[in-house]
């Protein structure tokens, strides 16, 4: 006869050494032997998961639509929105860190937002500021904040950071 095993499982039909053979090769042209329940449960897992990501995906997309949306209608004011300080951090952070942009670009996009016509912010044109001074030098987008919050507002600003302190000096004169 022919051969049968199952995964892990010695051939027994022929006489002389005997190896081992995937569950998932067929032998003489016979289907695989079937799978075991663990195995079966691996690959429920797979699927599971694969579909889970497909999922995930599809709800990033929507997400990623409905921030387009909700930002075109921000930029010809028809719905409002406030940018924190904390976001346009962060947004600074994340596109120059883990997304690589220069600086200078990020300035330029994040400065366009700032100027739809919904967006609240009364220290807007300090935003504006910083990202502009962002742009142009390389100190953090919270030290440029602070330089220009520290002028807006007419504030003394204090600093560890030497550059920093004669930047606050010498645009505030």
């Amino acid at each position: 006869g022919g051969l049968a095993y199952a995964a892990g499982a010695t051939a027994q039909a022929r006489p002389g050494p005997q190896r081992q053979r995937p569950a998932a090769v067929a032998a003489e042209g016979r289907p695989p032997a079937k799978l075991t329940t663990e195995r079966r449960r691996e690959l429920g897992r797979l699927i599971a998961r694969f579909r889970r990501a497909q999922d995930d995906a599809t709800r990033r997309a929507r997400c990623v639509e409905e921030a387009i949306e909700f930002f075109e209608q921000v930029r010809i004011g028809s719905k409002k929105a406030l940018i924190l300080e904390s976001v346009l951090t962060e947004c600074t952070y994340v596109l120059a860190k883990f997304y690589k942009i220069p600086q200078p670009e990020i300035s330029a996009k994040l400065s366009m937002m700032l100027r739809y016509n919904g967006i609240l912010n009364k220290d807007q044109e300090a935003l504006i500021n910083a990202l502009s001074l962002y742009s142009q030098r390389s100190i953090d987008i919270v030290d440029c904040i602070l330089v220009e919050k520290s002028i807006d507002r007419k504030y003394q600003a204090y600093s560890f950071d030497k550059d920093v302190l004669k930047l606050i000096n010498r645009r505030s004169l």
